[in-house]
């Protein structure tokens, strides 16, 4: 058994250079991002997790794309980027803090159990990755904006699937990377947030 250390290293040295510098680029992004967005300006403390949010669904989703696997280091920049943000507000926001806690462990926790009984249920066909992913994102956005981020992903994917096996360009046992779906699911929160 390895230590830690020597775990991450073996992991590391798995992947390939492109791999390493997209996963070193996330977690940059994500810290960086939630650290301006918790600036002098109280107006931008919500678009921080959401932006740190839309950079690990990025990072996640190149990643998946092509290796059909995503790193843990790109979850825990998104975690990471949320327990900084959370911290911050908890020294300059106390009113909000709380609340906001409350619903980053709600939204982790309620992901986690749920695509983790999906994954079960489906004997691996939603990875543990996508699970880490998702309690991620419940954890930087909450529980109701990751639950509609995960269902509207959901679908996305299962019309996909549907199309893809009537056009047989996949058959019942190929896989679909599933961070693309959400990527999508998240960018249609947004722009629904706009309007």
């Amino acid at each position: 058994k390895q230590l830690p250390a020597a775990a991450v290293k073996t992991y590391l040295a798995s992947l390939s250079w492109a791999h390493r510098g997209m996963i070193l680029i996330s977690s940059l992004l994500c810290a960086v991002v939630g650290w301006i967005s918790v600036g002098l300006n109280p107006v931008l403390w919500g678009y921080g997790k959401w932006c740190a949010a839309a950079l690990m669904l990025l990072a996640a989703m190149i990643v998946d794309q092509h290796s059909h696997r995503i790193p843990n280091l790109i979850v825990l920049a998104g975690l990471a980027s949320g327990a900084v943000m959370l911290g911050v507000e908890f020294v300059f926001r106390r009113e909000t803090a709380g609340s906001s806690l409350l619903a980053g462990v709600l939204g982790a926790t309620f992901c986690v159990v749920f695509l983790y009984v999906m994954a079960r249920v489906t004997k691996e066909g939603i990875g543990m990755g996508d699970v880490k992913l998702v309690s991620a994102l419940g954890w930087l956005l909450g529980i109701t904006s990751a639950l509609v981020t995960l269902f509207i992903a959901l679908i996305l994917c299962a019309v996909t699937a549907v199309i893809l096996l009537s056009l047989k360009k996949k058959g019942k046992n190929d896989f679909l990377p599933f961070a693309p779906f959400l990527f999508l699911g998240y960018v249609i929160i947004m722009l629904l947030c706009m309007i």
